[in-house]
């Protein structure tokens, strides 16, 4: 799925367009909006399509386009990104209950396994 990236003087419409956040230039500090389809936008899309944006804008600063389509990511882009995501709740989790050396390893690495496969169960189906 692609999302777009508008500055902030263009507008989509809000019957296809779904508006996630404002992603800014690290160069120049110009303000894009990143928006989703809105028939499918999912919370776990939108880090990646972030990322993607925050290295498009500070690699092709200061010709910044004014809309901004952002390539599908691959399965494996996808897979990366979930991973990460379960592996930080797994080690927020393990902080709140005050874990630590090989226990808290076993554990982040289990509750990495368990989130990681709800993820992709969610998202593949």
């Amino acid at each position: 799925m692609q999302f777009r990236a508008t500055s902030c003087n263009v507008s989509l419409p809000n019957e296809e367009w779904l508006y996630i956040r404002d992603v800014q230039c690290p160069i120049c500090y110009a303000l894009y909006r990143l928006w989703g389809p809105i028939i499918w936008t999912q919370k776990t899309d939108v880090p990646i399509h972030s990322d993607w944006l925050s290295h498009h804008l500070m690699n092709t600063c200061p010709n910044l386009e004014q809309d901004i389509w952002t390539p599908r990511p691959t399965i494996e882009k996808f897979q990366t990104y979930w991973l990460e995501e379960a592996r930080a709740r797994a080690i927020q989790e393990a902080e709140v209950a005050g874990l630590r050396g090989p226990e808290r390893e076993a554990f982040i690495q289990q509750r990495t396994d368990i989130y990681y496969a709800e993820l992709l169960l969610r998202r593949v189906g």
